[in-house]
């Protein structure tokens, strides 16, 4: 992997430390998972809102796509429309520290395997194309729980914040880790060039929201349980929004904690996010358009003063309407 840029942190340490004792699971309980239409790439771009796409696939082939540890990468499921398939898909291998638990492993590739085919992830043409899921023991190489760029993620995980976090709350982490894998790979070269302005609050926010997505698409959390968890971390914070722009901004707001991620969460869910429309989103700024453009031409709306006041407004009402 290559050494990680400090944009891109995703500080998941931040978002796994604040476990709920009222949901008690432990880090090593199976998420269950719901036999349900699993989401592809992002087609071509049209006028109209991309559509989900069913995977043929049965709910072991989903299991089976991917390799242990064997280092090696795996052709990607097959869509029932490949041509919806707008790049090359990479797929992970596993790498894990002697030391660390089957049932850790086990809970990893499991979530990950997943969020394979649910976030698909675009890759330059190559004759490979995969990324790398390094799980450490008794080490951590970075001052987060876990941390993701363009090649993979990593996490660590003999941490109390994710030992001692339970298997929702760990499930969303490596959600949330895997969705910036996908920013990163349609986005990457604009972003870390400073190529548009994009609000921090967004970018983990997106992040935040398509891990909580996931983890009720397959059964892992219900709905309610994503919104009173995200609720709860922003009742914790006091800063406005329009002051979360930077990461350090970001983390300040609530030094160790996920409470500004609870903000993050809600203010991409007021925007109005879908799955299809981030992705969207990051695939049109990778491609050079520009931050308030693709934000307007995604959403149908901007970014401005008259959006913060708004959900500042919509805040106060505890993110009901």
């Amino acid at each position: 992997m290559k050494e990680v840029n400090p944009k891109r942190i995703c500080s998941a340490a931040v978002i796994a430390v604040v476990a709920l004792a009222a949901f008690g699971c432990s880090a090593a309980e199976q998420a269950p998972v719901a036999d349900t239409p699993i989401p592809v790439a992002v087609p071509e771009e049209s006028a109209a809102e991309p559509t989900l796409v069913t995977a043929e696939a049965t709910s072991e082939e989903v299991k089976s796509a991917v390799p242990e540890d064997s280092g090696q990468a795996q052709e990607p499921m097959k869509s029932a429309k490949p041509e919806m398939v707008r790049k090359p898909i990479a797929w992970a291998v596993f790498r894990f520290d002697k030391g660390v638990p089957e049932d850790d492993r086990q809970f990893v590739r499991n979530v990950v395997k997943k969020l394979q085919p649910y976030f698909v992830i675009p890759r330059p043409a190559g004759p490979s194309a995969k990324v790398e899921v390094r799980g450490y023991w008794n080490r951590c190489p970075f001052a987060f729980l876990a941390v993701s760029n363009s090649d993979g993620l990593e996490a660590c995980l003999s941490l109390a914040g994710w030992q001692d976090s339970d298997a929702i709350l760990n499930w969303r982490t490596i959600a949330h880790e895997w969705f910036h894998v996908v920013q990163w790979n349609f986005a990457d070269r604009g972003y870390s060039a400073g190529a548009y302005d994009l609000p921090e609050w967004l970018w983990e926010g997106s992040a935040e929201w398509m891990a909580w997505n996931a983890a009720v698409h397959f059964g892992a959390a219900s709905k309610a349980y994503a919104e009173n968890t995200t609720r709860y971390w922003a009742s914790l914070v006091s800063t406005p929004l329009n002051r979360m722009i930077t990461l350090e901004q970001l983390l300040g707001a609530s030094p160790g904690k996920a409470d500004s991620y609870g903000v993050a969460y809600w203010a991409v869910d007021y925007l109005g996010a879908t799955p299809q429309k981030l992705l969207l989103l990051y695939r049109r700024l990778g491609e050079g358009m520009e931050f308030q453009q693709a934000v307007k031409r995604t959403f149908g709306r901007a970014i401005n003063s008259k959006f913060y006041k708004d959900f500042e407004a919509y805040r106060a009402r505890g993110f009901y309407s």
